[in-house]
């Protein structure tokens, strides 16, 4: 993480990335996220979950117009951007997977306080709602342990509310339908995550 955050902070030019407020205003957000994340593992207490929502907010109007941004949606496009954060870049999958740690993290730590829960699978939904960025969410463990969290009882998600839950299982599902046929992911998919459709076909995502 400190190496892929350097290069886009640091002052000097780093291959491709340009120096522009945006790589240092990203570096900024991510560095905060990960603060956050490694603090509310011990010190939750003491911590204001608006914080934690005020975090998720900035990370996901971040990522709606940059992550794995595609260039046909683009008349014009950035390329220094487009070489961080494009199709098949190593950043951008590299923030996927940072993004669904924060997600599961969240859930984990924050299960029982209503609005950042759902704050944060809104996060979840906005990583995964076209196929060219869910696929990179299954290349993600997290995305696997939030799968097996939410079928597993007890689980560290049971504080959780009913809305929470479906949402979640409505994400995991979106993604992990784009998973191609015949292969091991997707049969992976089919034992830990979509056993339940029944319980997806009767709670939907409001």
């Amino acid at each position: 993480m400190q190496s892929f955050l350097f290069q886009m902070s640091s002052n000097k030019p780093q291959g491709k990335l340009s120096q522009s407020s945006l790589f240092r205003l990203t570096s900024v957000v991510l560095r905060l996220a990960e603060v956050e994340r490694q603090a509310s593992s011990d010190l939750a207490e003491v911590l204001s979950p608006q914080v934690g929502r005020s975090v998720v907010w900035c990370l996901r109007r971040w990522l709606l117009p940059y992550l794995l941004l595609h260039e046909k949606y683009y008349s014009e496009i950035s390329l220094p951007i487009n070489t961080a954060f494009g199709q098949d870049s190593q950043g951008g999958q590299w923030v996927v997977d940072f993004l669904l740690q924060k997600v599961l993290s969240n859930l984990i730590v924050w299960s029982s306080e209503h609005e950042l829960a759902k704050d944060t699978i809104d996060l979840m939904v906005s990583i995964v709602d076209r196929k060219d960025k869910a696929i990179p969410a299954t290349r993600s463990e997290s995305y696997w342990l939030l799968g097996k969290l939410h079928s597993s009882k007890p689980s560290k998600l049971d504080a959780l509310s009913l809305d929470v839950r479906a949402c979640l299982m409505q994400a995991l599902v979106m993604a992990g339908s784009c998973i191609a046929d015949n292969t091991p992911e997707r049969q992976r998919f089919e034992n830990e995550v979509s056993t339940e459709s029944g319980y997806r076909s009767r709670h939907l995502c409001p």
